[in-house]
Protein backbone atom coordinates (compact mmCIF):
# COMPACT_ATOMS: atom_id res chain seq x y z
CA UNK A 1 0.00 0.00 0.00
CA UNK A 2 2.77 2.43 0.96
CA UNK A 3 4.62 1.79 -2.32
CA UNK A 4 1.46 2.62 -4.25
CA UNK A 5 0.65 5.69 -2.15
CA UNK A 6 3.67 6.85 -0.12
CA UNK A 7 1.90 10.08 0.87
CA UNK A 8 -0.23 8.18 3.41
CA UNK A 9 2.87 7.79 5.60
CA UNK A 10 2.57 11.44 6.59
CA UNK A 11 -1.09 11.19 7.56
CA UNK A 12 -2.26 10.84 11.13
CA UNK A 13 -4.47 7.77 11.47
CA UNK A 14 -6.89 9.21 14.01
CA UNK A 15 -7.23 12.66 12.47
CA UNK A 16 -6.89 11.89 8.75
CA UNK A 17 -7.05 8.25 7.71
CA UNK A 18 -9.76 6.89 9.97
CA UNK A 19 -12.34 9.63 9.21
CA UNK A 20 -11.85 9.09 5.46
CA UNK A 21 -12.24 5.33 5.76
CA UNK A 22 -15.37 5.75 7.84
CA UNK A 23 -16.79 8.25 5.34
CA UNK A 24 -16.21 5.88 2.41
CA UNK A 25 -17.59 2.94 4.38
CA UNK A 26 -20.73 4.83 5.35
CA UNK A 27 -21.36 6.43 1.96
CA UNK A 28 -21.11 3.16 0.03
CA UNK A 29 -22.44 0.96 2.86
CA UNK A 30 -19.39 -1.27 2.66
CA UNK A 31 -18.73 -4.21 4.92
CA UNK A 32 -15.35 -4.32 6.65
CA UNK A 33 -14.19 -6.89 4.10
CA UNK A 34 -15.35 -4.76 1.16
CA UNK A 35 -13.67 -1.66 2.61
CA UNK A 36 -10.44 -3.57 3.14
CA UNK A 37 -10.51 -4.92 -0.42
CA UNK A 38 -11.18 -1.46 -1.86
CA UNK A 39 -8.43 0.31 0.07
CA UNK A 40 -5.83 -2.40 -0.53
CA UNK A 41 -6.45 -2.23 -4.28
CA UNK A 42 -6.51 1.58 -4.32
CA UNK A 43 -4.73 3.04 -1.27
CA UNK A 44 -4.44 6.40 -3.03
CA UNK A 45 -8.05 7.09 -2.05
CA UNK A 46 -6.87 7.62 1.53
CA UNK A 47 -4.96 10.69 0.39
CA UNK A 48 -8.00 12.34 -1.18
CA UNK A 49 -10.52 14.61 0.47
CA UNK A 50 -13.73 12.62 0.65
CA UNK A 51 -16.22 15.51 0.62
CA UNK A 52 -14.20 17.58 -1.86
CA UNK A 53 -13.04 14.89 -4.30
CA UNK A 54 -14.33 11.35 -3.86
CA UNK A 55 -17.98 11.98 -3.09
CA UNK A 56 -18.56 14.56 -5.88
CA UNK A 57 -16.99 12.21 -8.42
CA UNK A 58 -19.13 9.26 -7.37
CA UNK A 59 -22.31 11.34 -7.14
CA UNK A 60 -21.71 12.69 -10.63
CA UNK A 61 -21.04 9.19 -11.99
CA UNK A 62 -24.16 7.83 -10.37
CA UNK A 63 -26.31 10.59 -11.79
CA UNK A 64 -24.80 10.45 -15.27
CA UNK A 65 -25.26 6.71 -15.65
CA UNK A 66 -28.63 6.69 -13.90
CA UNK A 67 -27.64 3.99 -11.43
CA UNK A 68 -28.59 3.42 -7.82
CA UNK A 69 -26.36 3.41 -4.76
CA UNK A 70 -25.95 -0.36 -4.75
CA UNK A 71 -24.85 -0.37 -8.39
CA UNK A 72 -22.39 2.44 -7.65
CA UNK A 73 -21.02 0.37 -4.79
CA UNK A 74 -20.43 -2.57 -7.13
CA UNK A 75 -18.54 -0.33 -9.58
CA UNK A 76 -16.24 0.97 -6.84
CA UNK A 77 -15.58 -2.52 -5.44
CA UNK A 78 -14.76 -3.86 -8.92
CA UNK A 79 -12.74 -0.82 -10.01
CA UNK A 80 -11.83 1.36 -7.01
CA UNK A 81 -9.48 3.55 -9.06
CA UNK A 82 -12.57 5.31 -10.41
CA UNK A 83 -12.50 7.29 -7.15
CA UNK A 84 -9.24 8.96 -8.19
CA UNK A 85 -10.51 10.67 -11.34
CA UNK A 86 -12.24 13.98 -11.89
CA UNK A 87 -15.64 13.36 -13.39
CA UNK A 88 -15.81 16.27 -15.84
CA UNK A 89 -12.18 16.12 -16.96
CA UNK A 90 -11.61 12.36 -17.09
CA UNK A 91 -14.60 10.09 -16.54
CA UNK A 92 -17.30 11.81 -18.59
CA UNK A 93 -15.18 12.24 -21.76
CA UNK A 94 -14.17 8.57 -21.63
CA UNK A 95 -17.76 7.40 -21.11
CA UNK A 96 -18.99 9.64 -23.91
CA UNK A 97 -16.28 8.32 -26.25
CA UNK A 98 -17.20 4.72 -25.48
CA UNK A 99 -20.86 5.41 -26.11
CA UNK A 100 -20.16 7.17 -29.40
CA UNK A 101 -17.59 4.68 -30.73
CA UNK A 102 -19.70 1.67 -29.83
CA UNK A 103 -22.98 3.34 -30.83
CA UNK A 104 -24.58 2.42 -27.49
CA UNK A 105 -27.90 3.45 -26.06
CA UNK A 106 -27.86 4.77 -22.50
CA UNK A 107 -29.11 1.40 -21.29
CA UNK A 108 -26.42 -0.51 -23.18
CA UNK A 109 -23.74 1.84 -21.87
CA UNK A 110 -24.98 1.36 -18.32
CA UNK A 111 -24.91 -2.43 -18.63
CA UNK A 112 -21.42 -2.37 -20.17
CA UNK A 113 -19.93 -0.23 -17.41
CA UNK A 114 -21.67 -2.15 -14.63
CA UNK A 115 -20.21 -5.34 -16.07
CA UNK A 116 -16.79 -3.85 -16.92
CA UNK A 117 -16.23 -0.72 -14.82
CA UNK A 118 -12.49 -0.79 -15.51
CA UNK A 119 -13.35 0.73 -18.91
CA UNK A 120 -14.07 3.97 -17.05
CA UNK A 121 -10.34 4.19 -16.31
CA UNK A 122 -9.21 3.80 -19.93
CA UNK A 123 -7.48 6.91 -21.27
CA UNK A 124 -9.70 8.81 -23.66
CA UNK A 125 -6.95 9.19 -26.26
CA UNK A 126 -6.67 5.38 -26.48
CA UNK A 127 -10.34 4.46 -26.79
CA UNK A 128 -11.33 5.34 -30.36
CA UNK A 129 -8.21 4.02 -32.18
CA UNK A 130 -8.48 0.62 -30.47
CA UNK A 131 -12.20 0.27 -31.13
CA UNK A 132 -11.77 1.33 -34.76
CA UNK A 133 -8.90 -1.13 -35.21
CA UNK A 134 -10.85 -4.04 -33.71
CA UNK A 135 -13.94 -3.26 -35.81
CA UNK A 136 -12.11 -2.88 -39.11
CA UNK A 137 -9.48 -5.61 -38.66
CA UNK A 138 -11.97 -8.29 -37.65
CA UNK A 139 -15.03 -6.89 -39.44
CA UNK A 140 -17.06 -6.81 -36.23
CA UNK A 141 -20.57 -5.47 -35.81
CA UNK A 142 -21.66 -3.79 -32.60
CA UNK A 143 -22.91 -6.97 -30.93
CA UNK A 144 -19.77 -8.91 -31.81
CA UNK A 145 -17.51 -6.12 -30.56
CA UNK A 146 -19.32 -5.90 -27.22
CA UNK A 147 -19.18 -9.67 -26.82
CA UNK A 148 -15.42 -9.70 -27.47
CA UNK A 149 -14.81 -6.86 -25.03
CA UNK A 150 -16.79 -8.60 -22.32
CA UNK A 151 -14.90 -11.86 -22.89
CA UNK A 152 -11.62 -10.02 -22.41
CA UNK A 153 -12.01 -6.84 -20.42
CA UNK A 154 -8.34 -5.92 -20.89
CA UNK A 155 -8.39 -5.43 -24.67
CA UNK A 156 -9.10 -1.70 -24.46
CA UNK A 157 -6.42 -1.30 -21.80
CA UNK A 158 -3.70 -2.87 -23.97
CA UNK A 159 -1.41 -0.77 -26.10
CA UNK A 160 -2.52 -0.78 -29.73
CA UNK A 161 0.96 -0.28 -31.14
CA UNK A 162 2.92 -2.38 -28.64
CA UNK A 163 0.50 -5.24 -27.98
CA UNK A 164 -2.56 -5.64 -30.17
CA UNK A 165 -1.04 -5.06 -33.61
CA UNK A 166 2.22 -7.03 -33.07
CA UNK A 167 0.32 -9.90 -31.38
CA UNK A 168 -2.11 -10.00 -34.29
CA UNK A 169 0.76 -10.20 -36.79
CA UNK A 170 2.45 -12.93 -34.74
CA UNK A 171 -0.73 -14.99 -34.39
CA UNK A 172 -1.45 -14.74 -38.12
CA UNK A 173 1.95 -16.33 -38.73
CA UNK A 174 1.31 -19.07 -36.19
CA UNK A 175 -1.98 -20.06 -37.82
CA UNK A 176 -0.98 -19.53 -41.43
CA UNK A 177 -2.32 -23.01 -42.20
CA UNK A 178 -5.74 -21.34 -42.23
CA UNK A 179 -5.55 -20.00 -45.75
CA UNK A 180 -8.86 -18.13 -45.70
CA UNK A 181 -8.14 -14.66 -44.21
CA UNK A 182 -11.69 -14.22 -42.89
CA UNK A 183 -11.61 -17.60 -41.13
CA UNK A 184 -8.15 -16.81 -39.78
CA UNK A 185 -9.39 -13.54 -38.29
CA UNK A 186 -12.43 -15.29 -36.81
CA UNK A 187 -10.14 -17.86 -35.20
CA UNK A 188 -7.92 -15.19 -33.65
CA UNK A 189 -10.68 -12.94 -32.35
CA UNK A 190 -12.55 -15.85 -30.75
CA UNK A 191 -9.52 -16.19 -28.46
CA UNK A 192 -9.11 -12.55 -27.44
CA UNK A 193 -6.96 -13.32 -24.38
CA UNK A 194 -4.05 -14.20 -26.65
CA UNK A 195 -4.54 -11.00 -28.62
CA UNK A 196 -4.26 -8.96 -25.42
CA UNK A 197 -1.46 -11.02 -23.91
CA UNK A 198 1.90 -9.50 -23.04
CA UNK A 199 3.97 -9.40 -26.22
CA UNK A 200 7.02 -10.51 -24.26
CA UNK A 201 5.23 -13.52 -22.80
CA UNK A 202 3.76 -14.51 -26.15
CA UNK A 203 7.18 -14.34 -27.79
CA UNK A 204 8.69 -16.49 -25.04
CA UNK A 205 6.05 -19.16 -25.63
CA UNK A 206 6.75 -19.08 -29.37
CA UNK A 207 10.49 -19.42 -28.77
CA UNK A 208 9.93 -22.34 -26.39
CA UNK A 209 7.69 -24.13 -28.89
CA UNK A 210 10.29 -23.62 -31.62
CA UNK A 211 13.07 -24.99 -29.39
CA UNK A 212 11.01 -28.09 -28.52
CA UNK A 213 9.83 -28.69 -32.05
CA UNK A 214 6.18 -28.00 -31.19
CA UNK A 215 4.15 -26.55 -34.01
CA UNK A 216 3.16 -22.93 -33.45
CA UNK A 217 -0.36 -23.96 -34.40
CA UNK A 218 -0.71 -25.25 -30.81
CA UNK A 219 0.01 -21.82 -29.30
CA UNK A 220 -3.61 -20.81 -28.75
CA UNK A 221 -4.25 -20.12 -25.05
CA UNK A 222 -0.83 -21.47 -24.01
CA UNK A 223 0.48 -17.98 -23.22
CA UNK A 224 -2.10 -17.91 -20.43
CA UNK A 225 -0.79 -21.11 -18.86
CA UNK A 226 1.35 -20.95 -15.74
CA UNK A 227 4.73 -22.68 -15.92
CA UNK A 228 3.57 -25.87 -14.15
CA UNK A 229 0.49 -26.25 -16.31
CA UNK A 230 2.53 -25.62 -19.46
CA UNK A 231 5.12 -28.23 -18.40
CA UNK A 232 2.35 -30.79 -17.92
CA UNK A 233 0.88 -29.96 -21.33
CA UNK A 234 4.30 -30.30 -23.00
CA UNK A 235 4.86 -33.72 -21.41
CA UNK A 236 1.60 -34.93 -22.95
CA UNK A 237 2.83 -34.01 -26.44
CA UNK A 238 5.25 -37.01 -26.57
CA UNK A 239 8.18 -34.82 -27.53
CA UNK A 240 10.05 -34.62 -24.24
CA UNK A 241 11.95 -37.58 -22.77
Amino acid sequence: MILQSPSIVGLNFKDNIRPKLEAIEEYLQLSEEELHKTVVRCPQVISLNFEGNVKPTLEALKGYLGINQNQLKKIVIKSPHVTLFNFDDNIKPTIDALQECLDLSNEQLRHLLLDTPSLINVKLVDVKPKIDWLKTTFDLNQHQLLTIMQKNKMLLKCSLEKTLIPNYDLLKGCYSYIDDSAKLNDFIITHPRDLGQSQEKLMKRVALFDDLGISRSHLMNKANYGDDRLDQWILRQDIVD
